[in-house]
C-alpha cells in the first residue's frame, strides 16, 4: 500500500548504462508511506559495501526467489520501481507520471 510518492524520475546513472539499461524509472517514497500487505518474508537484501545478504541499510531489495530487483532501501527513503506496482485504475497510474 502506497500513500503518496515523493518524486518519480528517470535516472541516467553511469552504472545503469554499464549494465545495459539506458535509463531507470523510479519513484521515491518516505519509508513511513510504504506498507507491504503480505510481509517481508519473501524479500532478499544485498548490502554492497560489505557484500552481504544481511538486512543492513542502505541496501538493495529483491525477490528472495528469482532475485528480481524491487527497490533500494535507504535509512529514510525507498527508491521503488513503479513497473512492479499493480495499479487499481488509470487515475492511480497517473500519480506516477514523470515530474
Amino acid at each position: 500500500m502506497v500513500r503518496h510518492q515523493t518524486q518519480s524520475f528517470h535516472s541516467m546513472l553511469a552504472l545503469i548504462e554499464v549494465l545495459g539499461a539506458p535509463f531507470q524509472w523510479a519513484a521515491i517514497f518516505h519509508k513511513e508511506d510504504i506498507n507491504f500487505t503480505h510481509g517481508h518474508h519473501d524479500l532478499g537484501w544485498y548490502e554492497s559495501s560489505e557484500k552481504t545478504c544481511v538486512h543492513k541499510l542502505p541496501c538493495k531489495v529483491s525477490c528472495a526467489y528469482c532475485r528480481t530487483p524491487i527497490m533500494d532501501e535507504g535509512r529514510n527513503m525507498i527508491l521503488l520501481f513503479p513497473t512492479l506496482i499493480n495499479f487499481k485504475s488509470p487515475e492511480d497510474r497517473k500519480n506516477f507520471e514523470i515530474t
